[in-house]
C-alpha cells in the first residue's frame, strides 16, 4: 500500500527540471551572497545509493573532530522554505537577496540542530545524504563555501545492490524496483551530477569505493 502512494516518474520528472534550468547562463545572473555568520558550511556528503556513503561515514565518524548526521531531512526542509518564496523552487534561487538566503540557512541549521548531541563539540558537520546528490545545485546556492565528499562506486554494483536493497518506498527508492528502471536513474543522477560540476564552482573530493575497501588504513 505505501509503494502505491510514491510516483518515481515523480523524481525523474523533477531531475529534468533541475537539468534544464541549471544553465552557465542561469547560473551567473545569481545575486552574489557572502555569510556574516560565524557558523561555517557544513560538509556533504554525496553518491548515489549502496555506492560507500555509509562506509565512509562510519570511517569519518571515528574521528572525535568530526560529528557525522546520517540521512536527515535537512535539505528537504529548506525546499519546502524555497517552495514558500517567490518563484519557488528552483527557479526562485535566482532571485534569492542576502536576507533570504539567510532564512533558508536558518531552517537548515534548525533543522540539523535537532540531529546534533548540544555536548558534542566536534569542529567538522558532515551531514550524509545520498539522495542530496540530486540537491547539490540547491545547497551551493545556500552554501557556496560547502564542501562536498562523493563516493563513487562502478555502476553495475550500485545498479544491482540497489535493486538488491529492500529499501523504505520513495519517489526515488520505487524505481529501485527492476534492474532497467535502476539503471536509468543512476544515469539521469549522475549525468546531473557532472553537470552540476560543470556549470557551478563545486569544491568537491572523491572518494572511489574500490580504492577505499582496498585500502582502508590509508
Amino acid at each position: 500500500p505505501r509503494a502505491k502512494q510514491v510516483d518515481g516518474g515523480r523524481y525523474l520528472a523533477r531531475i529534468d527540471v533541475l537539468a534544464k534550468r541549471y544553465t552557465s547562463d542561469w547560473v551567473a545572473g545569481w545575486r552574489g551572497f557572502e555569510s556574516s555568520e560565524g557558523r561555517p558550511d557544513p560538509v556533504f556528503l554525496l553518491g548515489f545509493p549502496r555506492s560507500g556513503t555509509t562506509l565512509l561515514d562510519t570511517i569519518l565518524h571515528s574521528h572525535p573532530g568530526i560529528s557525522i548526521t546520517e540521512e536527515r531531512p535537512t535539505i528537504r526542509k529548506v525546499r519546502n522554505a524555497l517552495e514558500r518564496l517567490p518563484g519557488g523552487d528552483p527557479d526562485g534561487l535566482a532571485e534569492l537577496d542576502g536576507a533570504q538566503i539567510k532564512q533558508l540557512r536558518d531552517v537548515y541549521f534548525a533543522e540539523l540542530d535537532k540531529h546534533l548531541d548540544p555536548n558534542d563539540t566536534a569542529s567538522l558537520i558532515v551531514d550524509k545524504n545520498p539522495l542530496n546528490t540530486v540537491e547539490a545545485g540547491l545547497i551551493h546556492r545556500i552554501f557556496p563555501h560547502a564542501r562536498f565528499l562523493f563516493v563513487q562506486r562502478h555502476p553495475c554494483d550500485c545498479v544491482l545492490s540497489c535493486f538488491m536493497q529492500n529499501f523504505d518506498p520513495n519517489d526515488a527508492m520505487i524505481n529501485f524496483l527492476d534492474l532497467e528502471s535502476a539503471a536509468h536513474l543512476y544515469d539521469r543522477v549522475m549525468t546531473l551530477w557532472q553537470q552540476y560540476r560543470e556549470v557551478l564552482p563545486l569544491v568537491v573530493h572523491t572518494v572511489r569505493y574500490e580504492t577505499l575497501i582496498e585500502g582502508f588504513e590509508e
